[in-house]
C-alpha cells in the first residue's frame, strides 16, 4: 500500500472568497473563483515524489445550508481539480460531505459521520491506503 497524506481545500489548498451576505470567508461557490494557495503545487509535487498518494477531505455545506446548489459545488470542485493538473499537482482522490447539522435542505440537513474529516470520509479512505491521522489538541 502507499502511503497517504489527507488535505483540505478550503483555506489550505485554495483561497477562501468572502460570502455575500456576511462577508466571512467560505468556500468558492463559482469555478470562476478557484485560485490556489500560494506554495500549494510546489508542496504537492514535493509529496507526490516523496512517494505519498494526495487525498483531498473537505465539508461543503453550503447546499445544506441553501446557499447553493449541489452542482455548484460540483462544478467549483471540477475546477480546482483542473486548476491543480495543469500545475502538475493532481490528487489521487478526494470526498466531500455535504451535510450540516443545521442545514434546511431535506436529506442534508443532519449530522453524518462524513462530516468529521477524521473520522468519516477519510474512515472509507484510510481502508485503501497506509496513513497516520493527526489532529492538533
Amino acid at each position: 500500500m502507499t502511503a497517504a497524506v489527507f488535505v483540505d481545500r478550503d483555506g489550505v489548498m485554495n483561497e477562501l472568497v468572502p460570502r455575500p451576505v456576511t462577508g466571512d470567508l467560505e468556500s468558492p461557490l463559482d469555478p470562476n473563483h478557484v485560485v490556489l494557495m500560494p506554495g500549494v503545487a510546489a508542496a504537492l509535487q514535493r509529496l507526490r515524489a516523496a512517494g505519498y498518494a494526495i487525498v483531498q477531505v473537505s465539508n461543503q455545506p453550503a447546499a445544506a445550508l441553501g446557499d447553493a446548489r449541489i452542482e455548484q459545488i460540483e462544478a467549483v470542485q471540477a475546477r480546482f481539480l483542473e486548476v491543480l493538473d495543469s500545475v502538475g499537482a493532481a490528487l489521487d482522490t478526494y470526498r466531500f460531505c455535504l451535510h450540516h447539522p443545521d442545514g434546511v435542505a431535506s436529506g442534508l440537513a443532519r449530522f453524518y459521520e462524513c462530516r468529521n474529516r477524521l473520522r468519516g470520509c477519510s474512515s472509507t479512505l484510510r481502508r485503501s491506503w497506509t496513513s497516520t491521522c493527526a489532529h492538533p489538541g
